[in-house]
C-alpha cells in the first residue's frame, strides 16, 4: 500500500490513465482523503475526471461539479494534509520520548537478525539459531572472508535470512558486521527516513543522518552477542579492506554512468576469466535474479561510448542544431508572446478579484463562510493560471536562448576538443561529467544520452 501523500503512485497513475483513455467511466471512493492528502492533488484528479467526461463520486464527500463542491474538496484535502503532518509529528515525538526513557519504540526495527522481540517485557531476547550465525559471520570476517564470500557461504549452507523470503547478499552481511547493537549498544534515531515523491527524487525514501543530540542509547534493550573487542577488530579490518580496495580497484570508465537497457538497473564492473574487464547488470548475478542480460566487455563498451562523445565534441553544429530542434519541439511553433499576454491579463484579473474579496474579510455584514467558499476556488484558478504563465515564460526564455546557446556550445566543444588527444581515464570521466553522460546498454544495443543546457540530445548506435 502506498501513501496518499503523493500523486505519483502506481495505483493512481493506472487509474488516471484509465480515465484519460476512456476505459474508466465511474469511480467511487469512500472519502477524499482515501484518494489523496493534498488539496491541489485532489483538484487535479477531479479535473482529469471532468475533462475526460468520467464521474468521480465520494460516499462521504462532495461529488458535484459546482464551485462549492470544488471548495469542499479543497477543504477535505487540506484537512487530510494537516492530519498527516500532525500524525507524523506526534508519532515521532512519542517515539523519541520513549527512547529518552530507555524504552525502544515498538514496531520500529525490532526484527534484528539474531533476536526475537519479547512483547511483554519489551526487550530483545537472543534467538540462539540466529545468534550462532551472527557469531560465525564475525569469525569468518576475522578469518579474512569478504562480505560477498560470507553471503555466498550462508546461501550455500541453506541458512535463511530473517524473513526467509530473500537470499543473503553482501549488504546484509555488512549490515550485521557494522551494527553496534550486537555488542549490546543500541541507538535509536541514528537515521531519518523520509518518504518522498519518487517522480521528483527518483526514489521513495531519503535517508539522512540525525545530529548526535537527537540519538538515544537504549540501555538493556539488546543483549550482547559478541564482545566489544571483537566488534572493534572487525571494524578495523573493514576499514583496512576498504582502503586497499580503493587503492587497488580496477578502473571502470562508466561506473555510475551506465545502466542496463533491459531493466534500467545499475551496471557495475566485474573482473572475469583471464583478467578481462566486464560490465554486468546488478540484477543479473545468477538464477535467482530477475534480469537475464549478458555481460558486456568493458573495453568494447568504453571504446564505443568514447568514440561517440569524441564525434559530438568535434561536430558541435550537430549538437547545437539538436538543441534548437528540441527547444522548438517543446515550446511549439505558436506565438508564445501572444499567449503570455492573454494569460497575464487573466492572472492580473484573478489577483485583483482575490484582493477585492480579501478586503471583505472580517466585516460583520459579510457572511464569512460564503466568502471563504468563494476565495478558495478562486485561489486555485489563480495558481493554475500563474503556473501556466511561468511555464510559457520559461519556454520563451529557452527559445530566445537557444540561438545564443548554439554559439556557446560550439565554443565549449572547441575547448574540450583540445583535451581529447591522449586523454587519461580521469580526463575522459571529467568530459563525460561535463555532458552529464548517461549510458544504457546491452550486448546488442547502446544508447548514449548527453545533456547540455538548455535541453538534451541523444545519439544511438548498435554495438558489434
Amino acid at each position: 500500500m502506498e501513501s496518499g501523500a503523493f500523486l505519483s503512485r502506481d495505483g493512481m497513475e493506472k487509474l488516471l490513465a484509465g480515465v484519460e483513455s476512456g476505459k474508466v467511466k465511474r469511480t467511487i471512493i469512500l472519502r477524499p482523503d482515501r484518494l489523496g492528502r493534498d488539496p491541489m492533488d485532489l483538484i487535479k484528479i477531479r479535473r482529469v475526471f471532468r475533462d475526460a467526461g468520467a464521474h468521480l463520486e465520494f460516499v462521504e464527500g462532495p461529488s458535484g461539479d459546482s464551485d462549492e463542491d470544488e471548495f469542499m474538496l479543497f477543504v477535505f484535502g487540506y484537512l487530510g494534509l494537516k492530519e498527516r503532518q500532525l500524525f507524523m509529528q506526534r508519532s515521532q515525538g512519542a517515539k523519541k520520548l520513549l527512547a529518552s526513557k530507555g524504552r525502544y519504540p515498538t514496531g520500529d526495527g525490532v526484527g534484528l537478525y539474531g533476536y526475537d522481540y519479547d512483547r511483554i517485557n519489551k526487550v530483545r531476547v537472543i534467538k540462539e539459531s540466529e545468534a550462532t550465525v551472527v557469531r560465525m559471520v564475525y569469525q569468518w570476517d576475522l578469518d579474512g572472508m569478504s562480505f560477498q564470500k560470507i553471503s555466498e557461504k550462508l546461501n550455500e549452507m541453506g541458512i535463511p535470512t530473517k524473513t526467509g523470503k530473500s537470499r543473503w547478499c553482501h549488504t546484509r552481511a555488512k549490515a550485521i558486521l557494522t551494527n553496534p547493537a550486537y555488542t549490546g549498544r543500541h541507538y535509536y534515531g541514528l537515521n531519518q527516513w523520509t518518504k518522498v515523491d519518487p517522480k521528483v527524487h527518483g526514489k521513495r525514501v531519503i535517508v539522512t543522518k540525525n545530529p548526535p543530540e537527537e540519538t538515544f542509547l537504549i540501555k538493556d534493550f539488546t543483549p550482547p552477542l559478541i564482545s566489544q573487542e571483537t566488534f572493534d577488530a572487525v571494524q578495523e579490518r573493514i576499514q583496512e579492506r576498504s582502503a586497499r580496495y580503493a587503492k587497488a580497484r580496477t578502473f571502470y570508465l562508466l561506473t555510475g554512468i551506465a545502466r542496463c537497457k533491459e531493466c534500467v538497473a545499475s551496471v557495475c564492473g566485474s573482473m572475469l576469466a583471464k583478467g578481462h574487464r566486464y560490465y554486468r547488470c546488478v540484477h543479473a548475478r545468477g538464477t535467482n535474479y530477475p534480469c537475464d542480460a549478458k555481460h558486456i566487455r568493458a573495453d568494447e563498451l568504453e571504446s564505443l561510448v568514447w568514440e561517440m562523445i569524441v564525434d559530438v565534441v568535434r561536430n558541435p553544429e550537430v549538437l547545437a542544431a539538436e538543441v534548437r530542434r528540441l527547444v522548438d519541439t517543446e515550446s511549439g511553433k505558436g506565438n508564445l508572446k501572444e499567449a503570455m499576454t492573454k494569460l497575464r491579463k487573466e492572472v492580473d484579473g484573478l489577483r485583483a478579484e482575490q484582493s477585492r474579496l480579501m478586503q471583505q474579510m472580517g466585516k460583520p455584514h459579510i457572511d464569512q463562510d460564503i466568502l471563504e467558499a468563494t476565495i478558495a476556488p478562486l485561489k486555485v484558478r489563480y495558481d493554475e493560471k500563474r503556473d501556466q504563465l511561468r511555464a510559457l515564460e520559461e519556454q520563451q526564455e529557452r527559445r530566445e536562448g537557444a540561438e545564443a546557446s548554439s554559439y556557446q556550445i560550439a565554443e565549449y566543444c572547441r575547448e574540450l576538443a583540445t583535451r581529447l588527444e591522449d586523454a587519461t581515464p580521469e580526463t575522459k570521466r571529467a568530459i563525460m561529467g561535463a555532458f552529464q553522460a548517461r549510458v544504457e546498454a546491452t550486448c546488442d544495443e547502446l544508447q548514449v544520452i548527453l545533456t547540455v543546457d538548455p535541453s538534451v540530445t541523444t545519439k544511438e548506435a548498435k554495438s558489434t
